[in-house]
């Protein structure tokens, strides 16, 4: 006999009240909520998950014979996913996304890039990860924060743009408050911006 399944329309209402969480099921009918991290989502090895859902679906279409059964399954192991990443505020919520999305706002940062390099270190024990200004006239470009990671280390990437974000961040909070005429010195020039983000990063 097959039972009404109450965790996912549980899970859905309160995922609406508790936005940014996700749940940890413990039993059948008991569920707490922890901090919804992105970027600590790929450290773990998801393509287990991805063999196991997939081989899943496939037993339920050749057990049932029926697609319109084998998508109400999936559409009830999936719908409370679907709710997470279909919302554009949880998925902005990228330290890369908002550095990339603040930075090309912004007038005055027009016409420089900022990205990140990698650099191999002791035949690749350890990775340098360093965050440039680039003029888009030019090409040159001007280290204005790095940082090292050991080969074993978990998500540097995503690690690097989270520390990285925060500095750009408080040197934009920084410029906007500035007049007009102030703000002149730094359109356009990569200088100025890498003295500035360099001044920063030696304060923190």
């Amino acid at each position: 006999m097959q039972r009404e399944c109450g965790t996912t329309k549980q899970y859905v209402e309160q995922k609406r009240r508790l936005r940014g969480q996700q749940p940890i099921f413990i039993g059948p009918d008991e569920q707490r909520y922890r901090e919804f991290d992105l970027d600590k989502l790929h450290e773990h090895n998801l393509k287990i998950f991805g063999d196991v859902f997939e081989s899943l679906i496939g037993a339920v279409f050749l057990d049932s014979q029926c697609v319109e059964q084998t998508w109400q399954v999936l559409k009830r192991l999936i719908e409370p996913y679907i709710e997470i990443y279909a919302d554009l505020d949880t998925l902005q919520d990228h330290s890369r996304t908002l550095l990339l999305e603040m930075w090309n706002q912004k007038p005055y940062l027009k016409n420089l890039t900022c990205k990140h390099k990698t650099e191999e270190l002791e035949n690749g024990e350890r990775s340098r990860l360093i965050g440039v200004v680039m003029d888009n006239s030019s090409k040159y470009e001007y280290t204005v924060y790095h940082e090292t990671f050991t080969k074993d280390a978990k998500s540097k990437v995503r690690t690097f743009y989270k520390h990285f974000y925060k500095l750009v961040k408080k040197f934009v909070d920084d410029v906007d408050l500035m007049d007009e005429s102030k703000q002149r010195k730094y359109i356009g020039n990569a200088r100025n911006v890498s003295d500035a983000l360099n001044k920063i990063w030696a304060k923190e």
